[in-house]
């Protein structure tokens, strides 16, 4: 009798142990779609800050007119403003996972050459590589790009 007891409960373990994926499989799907939309968007954004890159090379080497490129950076970059506002909702719903820390939409900093918007601690930009601070040659502070004195001295900083 006690041996059937046993069995019984090992039975309905293994039962309830091959049963239970198949019960919750829709929590199970939910999470690898969540995960496939943000890899997704992921490679939307890259994909995104390719073209910005393209675009910038092409009006640099005088591929595009000033309006294209004008237009066409235009464009991208509010694309890419909307993917990166998905992706940060994306991750405020998720559980527990924080939202990264390149939201740069309510940033004032931006690259002096290209108009990027970076974030606050940037020290180079991250589309055309332009340095955001200048070292002054006197005391080797730095100082902000553009700077033509410096903070920490006053000596007057060397522009390019």
């Amino acid at each position: 009798m006690l041996e059937a007891i046993l069995t019984f409960i090992v039975f309905v373990g293994v039962l309830i142990f091959v049963v239970q994926p198949v019960v919750n499989k829709s929590k199970y799907f939910r999470r690898v779609n969540e995960d496939t939309t943000l890899r997704n968007l992921e490679q939307e954004k890259f994909s995104i800050y390719a073209q910005i890159k393209e675009a910038d090379f092409e009006y640099e080497m005088g591929k595009l007119s000033h309006r294209d490129y004008s237009m066409q950076r235009e464009e991208l970059l509010e694309r890419a403003s909307e993917v990166i506002d998905q992706i940060d909702n994306h991750l405020d719903g998720s559980n527990g996972e924080t939202v990264s820390d390149t939201d740069f939409s309510h940033n004032e900093k931006s690259c002096p050459a290209c108009g990027t918007a970076l974030p606050d601690n940037a020290k180079f930009c991250a589309v055309c590589g332009t340095s955001l601070q200048a070292v002054c040659d006197e005391c080797g502070t730095n100082n902000p790009a553009g700077s033509k004195f410096c903070a920490n001295c006053g000596q007057g900083m060397v522009t390019a």
